[in-house]
């Protein structure tokens, strides 16, 4: 038998009207823990789906803020906007990107966050809703992430190879970039070679300097020095060969643009020049010498100095170097050097 208290009995008597009840006659049934919930703190907005992409905007490079809305979302909504967790993922991508300052480390700890795996399972579930304007912008957040989601990557391969004609030549130069960053050239089907492919059936004037950049650092990374294109019965086909590869002409195109004066400030583009050449120059194709001609000896120069000058030397620590070419000086400074790298490993 329910127990009730006078003095409970008498509030319930006293705000009990005829055969209406009231909101205090109903309330004072509920228990305390109840009465202290708020469903919502404050009303919330008609368009719930407008607010939040208006949300997402104002917290643009911020990773815990995007990552707090995210979780804002789904306690609201069991389905958010396919469209908005898309933005979500890429603008993460965006404050992690290769212009950040955020290192490999940071990267590692934010997808180990259970709300970035929470975001990443959306994605994955409702993965139907991809659409072809999505997949460049999934793909370089998940390059600038670090972040290899094979169950994402392989929904996004038959998009692109179904779409590959839908793109411009610098959304296609981006995604060849970001596959090859993320190790994705070697697998059995090589969407590589379906971009590059593409890319000889373009016009090249749309292209900017860092598109060609991009395309020739995508060969050196995907191991494709001496690869060119041709066409064989109106079929275009990707195969090795000293004459007509294509490294050396995409690093032609991106010179094109550049000359000694803009050079410095060219940004990734003289990076990804000094790449190439470095690669080159290290694993030594058979066509090293048409690459390194691809690209004026003044730029080479001006790489190579500047690398010396600006970067290793500020780099090392002179008085470690200092104390090294002093025991090298020494007679006995080879002795002293082996005494001590044996009792390092004793």
């Amino acid at each position: 038998m329910l127990f009730i208290s006078k003095r409970l009995k008498g509030l319930q008597l006293h705000v009990a009207t005829g055969q209406i009840a009231t909101r205090e006659y109903l309330e004072s049934f509920e228990p305390k823990g109840l009465k202290r919930l708020k469903v919502f703190d404050t009303t919330p907005p008609d368009d719930l789906k407008k607010s939040f992409f208006d949300k997402l905007s104002s917290n643009y490079s911020n990773p815990r803020s995007i990552l707090r809305l995210y979780r804002n979302y789904i306690a609201v909504d069991d389905y958010p906007c396919y469209s908005w967790l898309v933005r979500c993922l890429c603008q993460l991508g965006n404050s992690f990107s290769f212009n950040s300052f955020w290192s490999s480390s940071d990267r590692q700890a934010l997808v180990q966050l259970p709300l970035f795996k929470y975001l990443i399972y959306d994605l994955i579930e409702r993965k139907r809703y991809i659409h072809p304007r999505h997949v460049p912008r999934i793909l370089f957040a998940l390059a600038a992430l670090e972040y290899r989601c094979w169950p994402l990557l392989s929904h996004l391969t038959p998009i692109i190879e179904k779409h590959v004609q839908d793109w411009s030549l610098s959304a296609i130069s981006c995604m060849t970039g970001c596959l090859a960053l993320m190790g994705i050239g070697n697998t059995r089907s090589d969407v590589i070679n379906i971009l590059l492919n593409e890319v000889e059936n373009r016009d090249p004037s749309t292209a900017t300097t860092f598109d060609w950049a991009l395309l020739a650092y995508t060969l050196v990374l995907t191991n494709k020095y001496e690869w060119y294109f041709v066409y064989i019965y109106h079929f275009l086909i990707s195969r090795p060969s000293l004459e007509n590869a294509a490294l050396p002409q995409y690093l032609a195109r991106c010179c094109q643009g550049l000359n000694l004066e803009n050079l410095p400030l060219s940004g990734w583009n003289q990076y990804i020049l000094y790449l190439c050449l470095y690669c080159t120059d290290v694993e030594k194709p058979q066509n090293e010498f048409d690459i390194k001609r691809a690209v004026p000896f003044e730029f080479q120069e001006s790489l190579h100095i500047r690398w010396l000058n600006e970067i290793v030397i500020h780099a090392q620590n002179q008085v470690w170097q200092t104390s090294d070419h002093n025991t090298l000086r020494d007679p006995n400074g080879y002795k002293r050097m082996w005494i001590w790298f044996l009792k390092a490993w004793a």
